[in-house]
């Protein structure tokens, strides 16, 4: 539209300014220099032919729209480039900022764990050792037989600790979850309760065990062991899981 216009009126010329505007702001940024140039040719050619005559001034005037329309066309996206720059600098560092929170917030979370695992574990199991060690020397001198019986519970809770403590190190799951299901846990620790306290532990099963998430089977676990009697005991006490 515009070369027809320049073919009819020399005064078309002026439009060839806000059309480098809209060519370099539309196009890619090569196509749009191409179209820019083409178009400073054509507005000096229609001109001079519209003048029936070529002078410098006639040249210059276009040329010098072309050039204010690069510049400030350059101007602009150097501009955008770096706004552009600084959000994603600020991006970056939101990310950053985001992943430290969130590594902060995991560790709080492991210590919590931890914590929540070592007391339900450890400190039960130093429990039961220093009364256990309580009981045998108040019974000591009089009665070394039961003393030693202490002992040795004491040296197999001190064993499981062990056990406990390895895991915390390794692994996710209680031992006693390793190698079987919740239910083969709990017969297991009734088991060894009967055994090192000298009670009637026993353990009910009724219909088929369903599987569950592992932390299910964990917390289940833990309060049995909570359950468990503290030494030292009445023989022969019965208690049921």
């Amino acid at each position: 539209m515009w070369l027809v216009l320049l073919a009819l009126s020399a005064e078309a010329v002026w439009l060839a300014f806000p059309l480098y505007f809209v060519q370099l702001h539309l196009l890619p940024r090569r196509s749009g220099l191409v179209a820019v140039l083409l178009t400073t040719a054509a507005a000096v050619v229609g001109f001079s032919i519209h003048q029936a005559a070529f002078s410098p001034a006639t040249a210059i005037g276009p040329s010098l729209g072309t050039a204010v329309a690069v510049v400030w066309s350059y101007q602009a996206l150097y501009r955008e480039s770096e706004q552009r720059r600084m959000l994603i600098d600020e991006l970056t560092a939101t990310r950053a900022d985001l992943a430290a929170a969130q590594h902060s917030a995991g560790v709080l979370e492991e210590r919590e764990r931890l914590a929540r695992e070592i007391h339900d574990t450890l400190a039960q199991g130093l429990s039961s050792i220093q009364l256990l060690l309580r009981a045998a020397e108040r019974a000591l001198p009089d009665r070394v037989d039961a003393a030693a019986g202490y002992v040795g519970r004491a040296r197999s809770v001190a064993v499981d600790n062990l056990g406990e403590a390895r895991r915390l190190v390794v692994a996710l799951a209680p031992p006693a979850l390793d190698d079987t299901t919740l239910a083969g846990a709990l017969e297991r620790l009734c088991a060894t309760t009967t055994d090192r306290h000298h009670i009637d532990a026993r353990f009910h099963l009724r219909g088929a065990p369903i599987g569950l998430p592992a932390e299910y089977e964990v917390a289940l676990l833990r309060v049995a062991h909570r359950r468990s009697p503290t030494p030292p005991v009445t023989p022969g006490q019965p208690v049921s899981m």
